[in-house]
C-alpha cells in the first residue's frame, strides 16, 4: 500500500471514528430505536455503538434520548429468553460528559474515563428499575447519630412522579458519612429513559442535599442547583412558604404581603425560606408544592424586593438573603430568611391590611403557624411591652 493509501485509510478511520460509525455486527434483536447482538455485548442505542463490559453498559446522557423505557425492558426479556434465566445483566451505568478527542488508537466506546452519575438503570425479575447511589458525607448542621429516614424524605417526589420505592439501603462509614443505594419501580408505559434519568438526578441531589430531614438550608441549595423539581410533593410547614406569583409591588398592599411573607419567618425559631415560583394545592391536611411556576424575568425585580422589605420590616432583618435565579427563560425568586436574635424580636411590618385595604398607619406583627401566617393578637402585644417597660424600670421580668 502506497503512503497516499495509507493516509487516505487513516483519513477515513479518523472520519468513521468522530462520525461515530459504529462497526457493523450482526444485530439479532431490535426494539424500537434499540439493538443488540444475541450475546448482549454490543448495543445500537439512537445508531451510536455501546458496548457491556460483564460489569456495565456505559451509556452517555444523551444515549437516551428517545429511548422508549418498554422498548428496553423488551429488550431485555428477548436477551433473556435467548440466553437464559441464568444469564446475568449488567446495570446501564450512566456517564456524563461528551466523549473526548482521543488518538486513532482509541475506541470512543470506551466510556470508562468519564465521570459516573450515580444514576443507573438495571433489570430484575423482568422489571426495569431506576438505582440511585450517592455518598452524603457529615455535615456539623446535622446529627449525625439519627437514622437518615430515606424513605420519608424522598416519599413525596416518588408519588408526584408516579415513581415506587423497592428498596432503601444506607450503609454507614463512621466519622465520614453514608453510602445510600435506592432502587426505584415505574410503569414503563409512555415514558423516556431521559426522563426517569433527570427524575434520577432530581432524587440524588434531594439525599445529598438533605443528610437529615428537609430543611431552610437544603431547599435553598437544591434551587441553586437546579433541582427545583425536587421539592414537588413537598408539604409546606413552620420555615417554608411557596408562592406562584411574584408580589404586587406597585400597590401599598402587594408591598405589605411581601413584608408579612417574609417577616413571619424572622419572628419565627428557626427562620423560613419564601420561594416565589412554586404553586401549591391544599391536599387536606396542609399545602403541598405541585408545580414549578417560573416567573417572567424583570430586570432589576430583586433590587425592589430589598428596597421594600428595608422600608418594611423593622428592625432590619440580619442576612437577609434574596436571590433571582434562573429557570429556563424565566426566574424563582429565593427569599432566605436565617434565624434572628431575640432581643430584635418582635419584627413590626409597617402597615396592616385591613378587610383587603392598605392602612399604612397601622403597624402589624405576623408570626408562622404550622403552614400558615397568623396575626399576633393584641393581648400579646401589650403583654411584651408590660415586660419591655418593667425591665427597663426594675431591672427585673414583673411577677405574675
Amino acid at each position: 500500500m502506497s503512503n497516499a493509501e495509507s493516509v487516505a485509510v487513516m483519513y477515513c478511520q479518523r472520519c468513521a471514528v468522530r462520525a461515530r460509525w459504529p462497526v457493523l455486527k450482526p444485530w439479532k434483536f431490535t426494539c424500537g430505536n434499540i439493538q443488540a447482538d444475541e450475546e448482549g455485548y454490543y448495543w445500537l442505542l439512537n445508531g451510536v455503538e455501546r458496548r457491556d463490559r460483564n460489569d456495565s453498559l456505559d451509556v452517555l446522557e444523551r444515549d437516551l434520548d428517545s429511548i422508549s423505557a418498554t422498548h428496553m425492558r423488551q429488550m431485555y426479556r428477548k436477551l433473556q429468553k435467548h440466553q437464559g434465566s441464568d444469564w446475568a445483566f449488567s446495570d446501564m451505568v450512566i456517564r456524563a460528559g461528551q466523549e473526548p478527542q482521543v488518538p486513532l488508537d482509541f475506541d470512543p466506546r470506551d466510556l470508562e474515563l468519564l465521570p459516573v452519575t450515580g444514576v443507573s438503570f438495571s433489570f430484575d425479575e423482568g422489571e426495569i428499575l431506576l438505582v440511585i447511589e450517592c455518598f452524603v458525607e457529615h455535615s456539623s448542621k446535622y446529627n449525625t447519630e439519627t437514622d437518615l429516614d430515606v424513605a420519608t424524605l424522598i416519599w413525596p417526589l416518588l408519588s408526584r412522579k408516579r415513581l415506587s420505592l423497592i428498596s432503601a439501603e444506607v450503609e454507614p462509614y463512621p466519622d465520614v458519612g453514608r453510602l445510600i443505594t435506592v432502587r426505584i419501580g415505574f410503569n414503563p408505559r409512555s415514558r423516556w429513559l431521559s426522563e426517569l434519568y433527570a427524575d434520577g438526578l432530581d432524587i440524588k441531589a434531594l439525599l445529598e442535599a438533605s443528610s437529615g430531614d428537609l430543611t431552610r438550608e437544603t431547599v435553598a441549595e437544591l434551587i441553586r442547583s437546579g433541582h427545583v423539581t425536587a421539592l414537588l410533593g413537598q408539604p409546606e410547614g413552620d420555615w417554608l412558604e411557596a408562592k406562584s406569583q411574584h408580589a404586587d409591588l406597585t400597590t401599598e398592599v402587594g408591598k405589605i404581603r411581601l413584608a408579612q411573607w417574609v417577616s413571619q419567618f424572622a419572628n419565627a425559631r428557626d427562620g423560613g425560606v419564601v420561594v416565589l415560583g412554586l404553586a401549591t394545592k391544599n391536599r387536606g391536611s396542609g399545602d403541598v408544592i405541585t408545580k414549578v411556576t417560573p416567573l417572567p424575568r424583570e430586570s432589576g425585580i430583586r433590587r425592589k424586593y430589598v428596597q421594600v422589605l428595608d422600608s418594611k420590616v423593622i428592625p432590619p432583618i440580619e442576612d437577609l438573603r434574596v436571590e433571582v435565579i434562573a429557570h429556563g427563560g424565566d426566574d424563582l425568586v429565593l427569599i432566605e430568611v436565617p434565624p434572628q436574635t431575640e432581643e430584635n424580636k418582635p419584627f413590626l411590618v409597617h402597615g396592616a391590611v385591613i378587610e383587603g385595604k392598605a392602612q399604612g398607619t397601622f403597624f402589624s406583627i405576623v408570626r408562622r403557624r404550622n403552614d400558615e401566617m397568623a396575626s399576633t393578637h393584641p393581648a400579646n402585644v401589650h403583654a411584651n411591652l408590660t415586660v419591655g417597660r418593667a425591665l427597663l424600670r426594675r431591672g427585673e421580668f414583673p411577677k405574675t
